[in-house]
């Protein structure tokens, strides 16, 4: 689940928001998380390859069940 268009990505904004409100931060105004998510988007998507590229080498070096 990520914060972008294409997937899921109104859920991972929905979520996102739900998460500021329980830490007690109150939103006055209709705001949106695209642009700050947005900025960093390239970074994202190299750090969730990276994490998929691990889980698929433990997965390769586990013993299987």
């Amino acid at each position: 689940m990520h914060p972008f268009n294409d997937g899921n990505g109104r859920r991972g904004r929905l979520l996102a928001t739900a998460e500021v409100c329980r830490f007690g931060y109150r939103m006055r105004e209709l705001f949106s998380f695209d642009k700050y998510f947005n900025a960093d988007r390239g970074c994202y998507y190299r750090s969730l390859h990276m994490r998929h590229e691990a889980t698929d080498e433990f997965l390769r070096r586990s013993p299987p069940s």
